[in-house]
């Protein structure tokens, strides 16, 4: 995907979000939702990169809908899937401070698709991933 498409698509602001460049995200990590599940990443580092980068733009996209007014900070979770992509749970380890951004941003995270299933280097079950959520102030 060239630079220009992955401004258009949004890939460029999901990066900048993040706090990466957005040279430095694969191109599987940048697709649609709508693709994530279609996707196949072939490690484990793949895998968790693809969910950090699903969970973090669902956050992000909830946040951006909402007609409260949010304050900056960075809410951490922690998200259980199963061996078949099935998100099971969604957990808040850690407030941001601002009840309403943490309500909206665990309520879009406990509705994502389903995750790819695991590659064959992720053995288990099921498995759980700790991940921060940055919240910007609109």
């Amino acid at each position: 995907m060239t630079v220009a498409r992955r401004i258009a698509a949004g890939g460029l602001a999901a990066a900048l979000s993040m706090g990466a460049a957005p040279l430095a995200l694969p191109a599987w990590a940048q697709t649609s939702f709508a693709e994530i599940g279609m996707q196949r990443p072939g490690t484990v580092t793949e895998w968790g990169d693809l969910l950090r980068v699903n969970a973090m733009r669902t956050g992000r996209d909830a946040l951006m809908t909402t007609r409260s007014p949010v304050q900056a900070g960075r809410i951490e979770v922690t998200i259980t899937v199963a061996s078949d992509g099935t998100i099971l749970a969604v957990e808040r380890l850690r407030s941001s401070f601002d009840a309403a951004a943490d309500a909206v941003v665990l309520g879009a995270l406990r509705g994502m698709d389903r995750m790819p299933p695991f590659p064959p280097d992720m053995a288990g079950a099921e498995r759980r991933f700790a991940l921060p959520i940055n919240i910007a102030v609109r």
